[in-house]
C-alpha cells in the first residue's frame, strides 16, 4: 500500500528509495505498478516513473522489435 511505504518515508530521499522498492514488489504486474504510480505522485506531489526491468538488464534504449513484444 502507498500510504504504508510512505509513513515509513519521512524525507524525500527516503520516499524516493520505498518507491524504488515498491515497484520492485510489483515487478510483474504492471498494471499494478502503474497504478501505485498514480497513487504515490497524488500522495507526494514528486512525479513518479514505471520502468520496465527487461529494457534496462538488456542495456538500453528499447529497439522497435523490444516494443513490439
Amino acid at each position: 500500500d502507498a500510504q504504508a511505504a510512505l509513513a515509513e518515508a519521512p524525507d524525500k530521499a527516503s520516499r524516493k528509495q520505498a518507491k524504488s522498492r515498491l515497484a520492485k514488489l510489483e515487478g510483474q504486474h504492471s498494471d499494478h505498478t502503474l497504478r501505485l504510480s498514480r497513487q504515490l505522485e497524488a500522495l507526494t506531489g514528486l512525479e513518479s516513473r514505471v520502468t520496465i526491468l527487461g529494457h534496462l538488464q538488456r542495456g538500453g534504449t528499447p529497439s522497435a522489435a523490444d516494443r513490439m513484444l
